[in-house]
């Protein structure tokens, strides 16, 4: 019983480290085009995010908010690269 008790309190008190950190919002896809600085090549990204599923694609959801990158546009074959301005790997940490 002890252990038992001892192993849930332990699972609980590494899952408030684990999800303690705030998200660091690195851009939104919420616009018409993409924020300053994005840059597209090829043609799977369009000129801006897209508004959820696209034509001929398969269901797409588990997005939060009402746009999304899509590399669907113009089906499988579309082949590109999406850039941001800022590297989430730069991004060290901000203090609280």
């Amino acid at each position: 019983m002890k252990s038992s008790l001892t192993f849930v309190l332990s699972l609980i008190l590494i899952s408030t480290f684990c999800f303690a950190a705030e998200d660091i919002l690195i851009a939104d896809f919420e616009g018409d085009d993409y924020a300053p600085g994005w840059k597209t090549e090829g043609t799977a990204f369009g000129t801006g995010p897209a508004k959820g599923t696209l034509p001929s694609q398969m269901d797409v959801h588990g997005y939060l908010g009402g746009g999304l990158v899509n590399t669907y546009l113009g089906g499988d074959d579309a082949t590109g690269k999406l850039t941001s301005p800022v590297s989430p790997s730069s991004v060290r940490s901000f203090p609280s």
